[in-house]
């Protein structure tokens, strides 16, 4: 069940603007700029995130702990057997961590440009 792809998404709904330096980006609402950084540490940050999401959640069994820290509004859950969204999430997992206290996630790979992060994982 939990040997899996997943990509964890974040959407800003910011436009993101590609300026003349090297590797940076320059996020903005309209009218202002909100954020300056490199490609590299944003995803960076995010790989970070996703780790730390999968130990919390299928490591130490902290599943609504973990959902409500990292987890958006808009989950798209990529396991076609369970619905969209962090509650769906917790009702799914929660019980079968319980089922199996022994259960672990294994990542093997994390792969991330800009907010899209990929893991692959053996659980």
């Amino acid at each position: 069940m939990l040997s899996t792809v997943l990509a964890i998404t974040a959407l800003t709904g910011c436009q993101v603007a590609h300026s003349t330096q090297p590797n940076t980006i320059t996020k903005s609402v309209p009218g202002k700029v909100v954020q300056t950084q490199t490609e590299q540490s944003k995803a960076e940050r995010n790989k970070a995130n996703a780790l730390t999401f999968y130990e919390m959640a299928f490591n130490q069994h902290k599943v609504a702990e973990a959902t409500a820290k990292y987890v958006g509004k808009t989950y798209l859950q990529p396991n076609p057997t369970v619905a969209d969204g962090g509650q769906a999430f917790v009702d799914t997992f929660e019980p079968f961590l319980k089922e199996h206290p022994q259960s672990k996630a294994t990542v093997h790979r994390v792969i991330a440009e800009g907010d899209l992060v990929v893991l692959h994982v053996h659980g």
